[in-house]
């Protein structure tokens, strides 16, 4: 069964146009890689944090990426830019 994720990130100061690039790069390699979905969601928020939400293929998959040294590449390159945040939900529905 696939699995959601949404991932937070600030980009660092001046470094908004790098990070949007690898943005895009991190999605293209996991898919290229068959470790997650086709559905990917951004969103910029008011305070210039982003949201990335995805789906790995299965939760195998997304333990896996740890072990692939493409996926460690892209996430190193996007240490460098952006910071990563946690998700600070206020409460959680389950609407089914």
């Amino acid at each position: 069964m696939a699995v959601m994720v949404i991932c937070v990130y600030q980009p660092k100061s001046g470094k908004e146009e790098e990070f949007q690039a690898l943005l895009g790069e991190h999605h293209s390699t996991l898919r290229s890689l068959e470790l997650t979905t086709n559905f990917v969601y951004y969103a910029r928020a008011a305070n210039g944090s982003w949201l990335e939400l995805f789906e790995w293929v299965s939760e195998d998959h997304s333990r896996s990426a740890h072990d692939i040294p493409a996926v460690m590449e892209i996430w190193g390159r996007l240490s460098e830019v952006c910071d990563f945040k946690p998700l600070e939900l206020s409460s959680v529905w389950k609407l089914f």
